[in-house]
Parts: C-alpha cells; structure tokens; sequence
C-alpha cells in the first residue's frame, strides 16, 4: 500500500495533474498509469515510478528516444547520439534498431546508421541495412 501511495502522490503533483484514488489506480494498473504519463511527455516520472515499481523500463526509454529524435532536428547527429546512447544504455534488452528506423523515417539518415552499430543483434543491423 506504501508503494501505490507514492506513486499516486507523484501523479497528483499539480504539473502532473492526474488525481487518481487507490481504487482508481487498482483498475487502471501501473503499465497502464505508465503508458498515461509517457503521452503526456512525462518520461522522467514514468521512467521512475517504472524502476520503483521494478516493472521494464524499456517503453519508457524508447518513447522518450523517438520523441527526441522527433524534437531536436536542429542538434548534429554525433551530439544527439551520444545523449541518446546514454540513455538507452539504461535498458541492455532495448533495440537500437527500432529506434534507428525512427530516426531513418524522421529523415535522419545518418543517425540511424550510427544507431544500428550498436545493435547486439546482427539478425536486425542486416535487415535494417537491406531496408
């Protein structure tokens, strides 16, 4: 009960504007809360009530990846690969290929190449590279 008491301080927090009740939050379940704040932009608390609550962390890091790639047309390619490798270092079962083809469908060549040599598996840098 400690737990999902805190959790629904967080969300109630003014900037983050979602009043939930216990039984509220019992029927809506904490991947569903989680989806909720990462539609709002609201990757931080997401990413922290995901690791408080030990749920995977992964969709947190991924949205949050492809929505800065989204956002930040106007930072080179090697500045935001390395903020974005960062980051998805956090998560060792994430695909960097997945979010290359973001980056490749956002236009960014580049970038997306340079995702997919990070890729551990081989079997997704060659099916990206054939696309």
């Amino acid at each position: 009960m400690c737990k999902i008491l805190r959790v629904l301080n967080a969300v109630r927090d003014p900037e983050i504007g979602m009043p939930l009740t216990v039984k509220q939050y019992k029927l809506l379940t904490a991947t569903v809360l989680i989806g909720r704040l990462i539609n709002a932009n609201q990757h931080l608390l997401a990413l922290r009530i995901s690791e408080y609550l030990n749920l995977n962390p992964e969709v947190v890091i991924m949205h949050w990846a492809c929505e800065k790639i989204t956002a930040s047309a106007a930072i080179p390619d090697v500045v935001l690969l390395e903020g974005l490798l960062d980051k998805l270092r956090l998560c060792k079962s994430i695909s960097y290929a997945a979010v290359a083809a973001h980056a490749d469908n956002s236009g960014r060549r580049k970038l997306a190449a340079m995702l997919v040599d990070h890729e551990s598996q081989s079997s997704k840098q060659a099916s990206f590279l054939l696309a």
